[in-house]
């Protein structure tokens, strides 16, 4: 079971990366005020800052917001914002001031739907790497190559649809895999996948983060998937388990992301709580 084991890894390295860009910020407490507002005592913010007009995650020019990072150290960024870019006919804007990627990132709320673009230049890697890696595992597994993973340039995160209701499910495909299976006289196609798949958790509740109360919060979780599609799938003797590991963001109207918390099978693994900001 060496492909399951290898997928599933990176469905929960994308769990992290998720947590990285949201929270790894440059360490600086310089010249920001407390939750909930920008306060006195702020440098003047620069004139005609251009500015990334999404309710559930506003982001400017020169803003900055101060986490506490697994409820010992206090990290701050200041964001940037660069040229914008269109990715399959959609419009991202390039999002720098993230100690983790020197490239930036590239992000959009185009139709209320929350979308990261995480190029896998900036982890070091690309299709070719990865395909490497997981090829001869894929060999081992099934009696027949796969006839080739699938794996783009760019991962997506959708992770918030503002427009959907409460309960509202979506999945994020990363990698998908093509396999011939034969059973008897019969070929079927059948298509491995690994993702990440998010429940809308809570719609326009309150919650309250280091003694501040929220209101108008969104609640996403998301959680590793592998599964298996295709004809007779279900008919098939392999077995692909849960993987454990979710990430749960809470994201306050006109502030932000205020509270993220990763878990694996032992429990919380890493979180971040907003402490203050400047939009």
């Amino acid at each position: 079971m060496a492909l399951k084991k290898r997928i599933a890894a990176l469905a929960s390295a994308v769990l992290l990366v998720l947590l990285i860009v949201s929270c790894q910020k440059e360490i600086s407490t310089e010249g920001l005020a407390t939750v909930p507002g920008s306060g006195n005592g702020n440098p003047a913010l620069p004139a005609n800052r251009r500015c990334v007009s999404c309710t559930f995650l506003p982001l400017c020019d020169s803003s900055e917001f101060t986490y506490l990072l697994d409820g010992t150290d206090t990290s701050t960024g200041i964001i940037h914002l660069g040229t914008d870019t269109v990715v399959n006919g959609q419009t991202f804007s390039r999002v720098g001031g993230f100690a983790a990627f020197n490239g930036g990132i590239m992000y959009s709320c185009a139709n209320q739907e929350y979308k990261l673009a995480l190029p896998l230049s900036q982890f070091g890697l690309n299709p070719d790497t990865l395909r490497a890696l997981l090829q001869p595992a894929l060999d081992s597994l099934l009696p027949v190559p796969g006839a080739g993973i699938n794996i783009p340039n760019t991962f997506y995160a959708t992770i918030l649809k503002a427009g959907q209701g409460a309960g509202t499910t979506w999945l994020d495909t990363l990698v998908t895999v093509n396999v011939p299976f034969t059973q008897g006289t019969t070929t079927v196609n059948l298509r491995l996948f690994a993702g990440i798949e998010y429940t809308y958790l809570g719609k326009d509740i309150s919650y309250s983060v280091l003694g501040t109360n929220y209101t108008n919060v969104q609640r996403v979780q998301g959680k590793p998937k592998i599964g298996l599609a295709g004809a007779s799938a279900g008919q098939l003797p392999l077995t692909i388990p849960d993987v454990e590991g979710q990430v749960d963001f809470y994201f306050a109207g006109n502030i932000g992301l205020i509270e993220m918390n990763a878990a694996d099978s032992t429990g919380l693994v890493s979180s971040a709580k907003l402490v203050r900001y400047r939009l």
